[in-house]
């Protein structure tokens, strides 16, 4: 398995509520309709006005995939919040455990 972790730098807290709405209306279920597509975890750290998403991918060749068609639209979607997309980073993912239907 292997996870992508986006770092986004300068959110605009008041931006919160449509942030995540896109990523739970949009960002989701395009990424759900790309092949190999495992998860998606979202971190907030609004009190540094920064976030950081893990997108976990079955494969290497998925996840390389899936940023050569989702890279410019994250860009896109992030500075539309007035932030910026620090690192997009691919890492092998030796271990992942989550529980199956948790949602925050």
């Amino acid at each position: 398995m292997y996870g992508r972790l986006v770092e986004i730098e300068n959110l605009d807290p008041s931006k919160r509520e449509e942030a995540l709405q896109n990523i739970r209306e949009t960002v989701i279920p395009a990424l759900q309709e790309l092949e190999g597509f495992a998860g998606f975890i979202s971190l907030a750290d609004l009190d540094n006005r920064r976030a950081r998403s893990i997108v976990l991918w079955e494969t290497r060749e998925n996840a390389e995939a899936a940023e050569r068609q989702m890279a410019s639209r994250r860009e896109e979607m992030v500075s539309r919040m007035g932030a910026t997309v620090r690192s997009a980073d691919l890492y092998e993912a030796p271990i992942v455990e989550v529980r199956a239907g948790v949602h925050a």
